[in-house]
């Protein structure tokens, strides 16, 4: 069977098609943060269709972008194609051989919760040159508004009961999960961690609603009639509901700067 974390290969174009990017703002954060000038080294842990590699590549920096997924890999080389400045790289982060203090900056855009993990601050730690910046982060999809919620709550429970609820917890990204509590105990030789919270919504049809959930790997690796049947009631619902949705998203940003 396939790792969960490689399912996206099989789904690139529709990734690339409906999967969101990350705020302008937490781009701007990130490369002051770090200190980043026009050249600087920076790598990139899981790129995949280069939703986050693109605002770093057109600020001018040089961007090393892992990505073990070559369906991935190509979709990002033909969207990024004017960049001469992006390095895409066919390697997990575990097997990508390091590079040992080289980049001012080391990020990842929702893929740091696939990597092992002992490997996670470790490794980044490694690679950072001493001052450079780690910077992770996510963004979480909040729950539907109640009426469309109380609809889409029994599907769950009757096409994939496993999968009730999925989206009631903090999430790994959120204030309260997994990554928070990480960064809070922070190996040296990292620094005390920084979290910035951004707010935004994205606007759906029930169409682009069900493609998006079709990119999540829990949705993804379902059986496919079982998948259908979830998704095709989800759509039904929505356009019971008018046919649009506005899904309101967090996205948090945890960083850490390494000591000499």
């Amino acid at each position: 069977m396939v790792e969960r974390r490689f399912t996206f290969d099989a789904v690139a174009e529709l990734y690339d098609a409906s999967r969101p990017g990350y705020p302008v703002a937490l781009i701007d954060r990130v490369s002051q943060a770090a200190g980043l000038r026009h050249g600087d080294d920076v790598l990139e842990i899981g790129g995949g269709t280069g939703k986050a590699t693109k605002p770093f590549a057109e600020r001018g920096f040089r961007v090393v972008a892992l990505e073990p997924g070559s369906n991935l890999i190509r979709v990002a080389r033909r969207s990024l194609v004017q960049f001469a400045n992006v390095e895409f790289m066919a390697s997990t982060f575990e097997d990508w051989p390091l590079e040992t203090a080289k980049f001012k900056l080391v990020f990842a855009a929702q893929s740091f919760h696939w990597i092992a993990p002992d490997v996670r601050f470790s490794k980044a730690a490694l690679a950072l040159a001493p001052g450079g910046a780690l910077a992770v982060f996510g963004s979480t999809a909040l729950p539907l508004a109640s009426q469309l919620r109380d609809d889409v709550t029994p599907i769950y429970e009757r096409v994939a009961p496993h999968l009730a609820g999925f989206d009631l917890g903090p999430g790994w990204y959120r204030p309260g999960g997994e990554l928070n509590k990480l960064f809070d105990e922070l190996p040296p030789p990292f620094s005390a961690s920084s979290h910035y919270e951004y707010s935004w919504s994205r606007s759906h049809t029930a169409a682009s609603y069900v493609d998006d959930l079709r990119t999540v790997s829990a949705v993804h690796v379902l059986p496919q009639p079982q998948r259908e049947e979830l998704l095709s009631g989800i759509a039904e619902a929505v356009v019971a509901h008018g046919g649009m949705l506005e899904v309101q998203y967090k996205t948090d940003l945890y960083m850490a700067m390494r000591t000499a």
